[in-house]
């Protein structure tokens, strides 16, 4: 019930539901990936970091767990540990393309360019619909590498 409250954007209900769930399941790596995915979207990084670290010990090769950890990391700007987190994503499946934009800011920011670069034009193939936002930095980043 808490992923169609969250569906809904009713945030406030899809914690009450996970809250209940983890109350009666303490080994439920859904309701807290869910919930530490919800605390990460509110800022609230503290409550995020606890709910993302025990849904990794719960189950470490989950690939949506692994993806939200990086983007947990990514938005502490904590660039090295987001991408050793998408890189376990991926290692996890190949195919989960949607780890590369997130991956190229990291690697941006870091000022690995070439390799953002890279993470950038694979995540336009993948999504078109990033084309627009991911660009203007898919080009920069070619520029600063000398690519």
């Amino acid at each position: 019930q808490g992923i169609i409250y969250i569906e809904n954007d009713n945030d406030s209900l899809a914690l009450m539901d996970l809250n209940k769930v983890i109350e009666l399941d303490s080994t439920n790596i859904e309701a807290y990936g869910y919930r530490g995915n919800i605390y990460l979207n509110k800022d609230q990084y503290d409550l995020a970091e606890v709910d993302l670290k025990k849904a990794v010990e719960l189950k470490p090769n989950d690939k949506h767990v692994q993806y939200t950890m990086g983007n947990y990391y990514l938005m502490k700007e904590m660039f090295n540990d987001a991408i050793a987190f998408y890189n376990k994503a991926l290692a996890t499946d190949p195919n989960f393309k949607i780890v590369l934009e997130n991956r190229g800011i990291a690697y941006y920011n870091l000022g690995f360019y070439r390799q953002a670069a890279i993470d950038f034009d694979n995540a336009m193939k993948y999504n078109p619909q990033l084309v627009e936002k991911l660009k203007p930095l898919y080009i920069d980043a070619k520029l600063r590498a000398g690519i």
